[in-house]
């Protein structure tokens, strides 16, 4: 019998996530400190956390760095050159 795969981040159902959080994971993945974002966006440091927290939860990931990641395969944020500035 042949075993089933298990799908991978990109192939399972990608979750939506606010404008809020995908800003905010695009300017982590740009290397922007928390203070920066906070500054950037206008929000208190809790809110910035706290949006990470549920984009992480949303994401299924066990860190920032794997938020990111899944975020980058799934289409959420872009990295490199063509990455929003």
């Amino acid at each position: 019998m042949p075993m089933k795969s298990r799908p991978t981040e990109s192939a399972r159902a990608s979750p939506v996530l606010s404008s809020c959080e995908k800003d905010i994971l695009q300017m982590i993945a740009e290397g922007h400190r928390v203070d920066d974002i906070v500054a950037t966006l206008r929000l208190s440091e809790s809110d910035v956390e706290a949006f990470l927290k549920t984009a992480e939860e949303k994401l299924g990931a066990q860190n920032r760095l794997h938020a990111v990641t899944i975020a980058v395969l799934n289409g959420h944020i872009s990295i490199g050159p063509e990455s929003p500035e």
